[in-house]
């Protein structure tokens, strides 16, 4: 099987306390995956703290998750997008899981959660 192309989308908005973490723990996971930084009118150090790690970094002027993931899907192409808040909360070594229920289990998406009064049936994640 071939290895699929995976790009990560981080969008974020003023999260210079976190995302050099976000970006390094998941490089750490998916080394052969981009990362790709879409920055949503931050005003404080985020951009200048993501540049420093060497990834790809995309702009998008209108206000508003959706607006940041249209902008993904418009101009990235890969054949698995991981979407992941810049605020770490998501821990990177669980996207392997999300991952392979899109690559084995027929699923369009996979979604994870980071609330924790979930079942543990339920906790990672949920297929869609």
């Amino acid at each position: 099987m071939a290895m699929s192309k995976i790009g990560i989308v981080i969008p974020c908005f003023n999260e210079e306390r976190t995302i050099s973490k976000v970006i390094r723990d998941f490089k750490a996971q998916l080394p052969n995956a981009d990362i790709i930084v879409i920055d949503n009118n931050s005003s404080d150090k985020t951009i200048a703290i993501a540049e420093k790690e060497n990834i790809k970094i995309l702009f998008e002027n209108r206000q508003g998750k959706g607006n940041v993931l249209r902008k993904a899907f418009n101009e990235l192409d890969y054949d698995i997008y991981v979407v992941v808040d810049a605020d770490d909360t998501y821990p990177a070594e669980e996207v392997h899981k999300l991952i392979k229920a899109v690559e084995t289990e027929r699923v369009d998406m996979a979604v994870g959660t980071r609330l924790d009064d979930f079942k543990k049936e339920n906790k990672v994640f949920c297929i869609i």
